[in-house]
C-alpha cells in the first residue's frame, strides 16, 4: 500500500512540475501568437490582445496553481479591408475580466484619431496610435447607450455608436 502511495505521489508532482514548467511564463503560454499588447490587470491577471489572420483577439490569462491559464476569451474584432468603411460595429468587441469591462479592436490609425468611452462622470480616451486598442470601462457591465461610445476622426469629426455615418 506504501509503494502504490508513492508512486501516486511520485506522479502527481512529475505531472505538476511538467504542466507548472510548461506555463511557468506569460511568454511561454503565448508562444506562437502575433501578441500586439499585454495588459497588466493585477499581479495574477493580464488581458492579451493578439492577432491572427485578419482578426484581433482578445483573451484573460491568470496564473494558478498550475501556472499561467487561459481564463476567459471574447468575440474577436474584424479588421477592414481597403474597401470596407472607416470603422463598423464588428472592428471591436468587449471583454469582462474581475469586475471590469474592455472594449477593445482595430482602428486604421491613418483614418480615426481617437476612440472615447462616456459614463456619466466617467470618461477614458485613447488616441489610436497603431491598428489596435482598447480601454477600460467602468464595471464589467459590457452593454452601453449610443451616446457612450464615439469614434474621433483625423478631421476632428466625431462620430457616435453604431457608427452608420461612416463612409
Amino acid at each position: 500500500m506504501i509503494r502504490i502511495i508513492g508512486i501516486f505521489i511520485t506522479v502527481s508532482l512529475t505531472f505538476w512540475g511538467y504542466t507548472y514548467f510548461q506555463n511557468s511564463s506569460i511568454e511561454k503560454v503565448l508562444e506562437g501568437k502575433v501578441v500586439l499588447d499585454v495588459v497588466p490587470i493585477s499581479t495574477n491577471d493580464y488581458l492579451v490582445i493578439y492577432q491572427s489572420d485578419q482578426m484581433i483577439h482578445c483573451d484573460h490569462y491568470s496564473k494558478g496553481f498550475l501556472g499561467w491559464g487561459l481564463d476567459g476569451s471574447s468575440a474577436p474584432a474584424i479588421m477592414n479591408r481597403a474597401e470596407d468603411t472607416i470603422f463598423r460595429i464588428d472592428n471591436f468587441s468587449v471583454i469582462s475580466i474581475d469586475n471590469k469591462g474592455f472594449l477593445y479592436g482595430y482602428a486604421d490609425p491613418m483614418k480615426i484619431k481617437q476612440i472615447r468611452f462616456q459614463n456619466d462622470d466617467f470618461s477614458v480616451s485613447t488616441n489610436v496610435e497603431s491598428s489596435y486598442w482598447y480601454l477600460p470601462m467602468l464595471s464589467e457591465e459590457t452593454s452601453f447607450k449610443a451616446e457612450q461610445l464615439s469614434v474621433v476622426l483625423e478631421d476632428g469629426t466625431e462620430v457616435l455608436y453604431p457608427f452608420e455615418n461612416m463612409n
